[in-house]
């Protein structure tokens, strides 16, 4: 517990500092008036430039020691040469804590508790013990070696969250490695959405309010539901989720309030977070329709020089991370057997690809838990009959209400819109914004549905573009209502007043309601969550957060090196899964830092 505070404290300053720096060359190259952007986009702008120098770094050496003193040394620095405006800025935020309501306070206490909480718990992720620990552990030992995916197909995956990790993990310490930054992305998230909540207290309404309110129950009960227990995991699935989430939210409250219009600082720290979040997970690509709405922005408004450098940001941030799965696998990016460039001889089997490729979409859209008609496949279903069968599996209560809800409200939506640019001059050129947001919404739930539909890679974009659509269609109503009631009021000669406080009070209990009142949820689903706080309690855990588990595995021989497979966790290296792979893998050199090719038939 102690060590995971440290930790957190550590991550927070390496990333804010780092954030502050990125503004300040924002702020310079695009001659920006200095202004406040939300503290998640630095944060968040921190935690990509931590990840994108371990990236560079991981191409050449382990990821631990050096990447650390690296970073230290360069906040340090960047602190005393601009101490200044560091100062200044930091004192702006420290002085909003002020405004922070009673209310707020006990949000953010309880989510702290509940961080400290999850550090006595093992990951519940299946995934964790079956390559994410382990890819973090070739990462802190070695630097990318070339054909590494041959013996074993995942540690081609490549999530660069997996550098964030082993950057943070301090395993060159010698005692462990620490995994306490999904803790961290917890108390991130829950203080970030908690902000809303304080302004909905302090009389601000907006729809991004609402939206940040509707994510803090749905954080919570994200650790609870079966498939999702990831929080205490490394699991990329976590930062795309939360990502996912304070972009829309960030996106939305840049829409309303327009006051510096489509390009300013805050959104050139969204263009950082979409670039990060492509590297992260690439099921988020459509986030790229934003970056290439302000680019083409920038474009006709001549900023040439600007969509220039825009495009050299997004670059250098994603080169690492190509060069990455250059040399893990062979290709650009794998599993895309598409994109099929080099000829190296550590390359993947393009049929190894292929076949991989087709197992995750295939695994999402037909896994084997599935109950599902006897002697039925997958390939020979229509669309409908497979829908209905997928349905018919998922245990989330509410997915019917989130997947018929998101059309029905678009419908609504795009009739308001209309209907509000008739009567309004200029309604679609005003929310052009809010548009690309909806449009970036519907594209990512739309793609996710369509190539690997499992509920864990879909709930960022689901939910997103749900509360997108749920709440800025309420706002707009309301809107309309408080017009309505305001000419009455003027009518009669009394004065106006807001909105009746009961429709606030009723929506905020439905969040509550939504997602804690599910009976099978709360009698099996949090129990067997909770059991874990007690089975791994210790005095060990004081001090510090759960290791993974860890088994040393069988052991087979490449070329006379020892490789261990069968049980990946964070067991010894070299670590393989299994042993076909092993057989059919041959060292490239003496060590293995040289890499694994598959052997040539002869």
């Amino acid at each position: 517990m102690f060590v995971a505070t440290g930790i957190w404290i550590y991550i927070f300053v390496i990333s804010i500092i780092s954030g502050l720096s990125i503004l300040r060359i924002i702020n310079k190259v695009f001659d920006f008036e200095e202004e406040l952007p939300p503290l998640s986009l630095l944060v968040i702008s921190g935690l990509c430039f931590s990840t994108v120098i371990g990236m560079y770094l991981s191409l050449v050496s382990k990821t631990g020691l050096l990447v650390n003193l690296i970073l230290l040394a360069y906040i340090l620095i960047y602190s005393i040469y601009d101490k200044e405006f560091v100062g200044k800025t930091l004192s702006i935020y420290i002085s909003k804590l002020k405004k922070i309501k009673p209310a707020t306070w006990i949000l953010a206490l309880g989510a702290i508790i509940f961080a400290y909480l999850l550090t006595f718990c093992w990951t519940l992720s299946d995934d964790t013990n079956g390559y994410h620990a382990i890819t973090i552990k070739w990462i802190e030992n070695y630097p990318a070696i070339p054909g590494l995916t041959n013996i074993y197909h995942r540690l081609g995956f490549n999530n660069s969250w997996l550098i964030t990790s082993a950057i943070f993990s301090f395993s060159f310490l010698g005692k462990m490695s620490f995994n306490a930054l999904g803790q961290f992305l917890l108390l991130f998230a829950i203080f970030y959405f908690i902000t809303g909540v304080n302004r909905i207290l302090s009389k601000d309404f907006r729809a991004s309010n609402w939206m940040r309110l509707f994510f803090i129950p749905l954080t919570y009960f994200s650790f609870f539901y079966p498939h999702l227990g990831w929080i205490v995991s490394p699991s990329p699935d976590i930062p795309t989720t939360i990502f996912l989430w304070v972009l829309f939210c960030n996106l939305l409250e840049i829409s309303e309030v327009q006051k510096n219009g489509y390009f300013s600082s805050s959104s050139v720290l969204i263009l950082i977070l979409i670039s990060f979040l492509i590297t992260i997970k690439l099921s988020s690509i459509p986030v790229f329709i934003v970056f290439a709405y302000i680019i083409l922005r920038l474009v006709i408004e001549k900023k040439i020089k600007y969509s220039l450098i825009l495009a050299t940001g997004f670059f250098f941030i994603v080169l690492p991370w190509l060069l990455r799965y250059v040399i893990l696998s062979g290709y650009l990016i794998f599993p895309f057997p598409s994109i099929d460039l080099f000829s190296f001889d550590w390359k993947v089997p393009i049929q190894s690809v292929i076949n991989e490729k087709s197992g995750i979409e295939n695994w999402a859209k037909w896994p084997a838990w599935f109950q599902k008609p006897a002697n039925v496949e997958f390939k020979d279903l229509t669309f409908s009959k497979w829908y209905n069968i997928w349905f018919m599996n998922q245990s989330f209560q509410y997915l019917k209400i989130v997947l018929y809800g998101i059309p029905i409200m678009l419908g609504i939506s795009i009739l308001f819109i209309v209907a509000k640019s008739v009567q309004t001059k200029n309604f679609i050129k005003k929310h052009n914004l809010l548009l690309i947001t909806y449009l970036t919404g519907i594209a990512g739930s739309v793609y996710w549905f369509l190539s690997a539909p499992d509920l864990r890679f879909g709930w960022g974009f689901m939910f997103s573009t749900f509360a997108l659509l749920a709440f800025q269609l309420l706002y707009w109503i309301f809107n309309i209502f408080t017009k309505f009631r305001k000419i009455r009021a003027n009518q009669s000669k009394k004065s106006p007043s807001l909105l009746p406080k009961p429709v606030y009070l009723i929506l905020s209990i439905l969040f509550v309601i939504l997602f804690s009142g599910h009976e099978y949820l709360i009698i099996t689903k949090v129990a067997d969550r909770m059991k874990q706080f007690g089975m791994v309690f210790t005095s060990e855990r004081i001090f510090t957060p759960a290791d993974y588990p860890y088994f040393d595995g069988k052991v087979k021989l490449i070329d006379n090196k020892e490789i261990f497979y069968s049980q990946p966790n964070y067991g010894p290296l070299p670590n393989a899964e299994n042993e076909t792979e092993i057989n059919n893998c041959e060292l490239r050199g003496n060590s293995i830092s040289d890499g694994f090719r598959v052997k040539i038939k002869r």
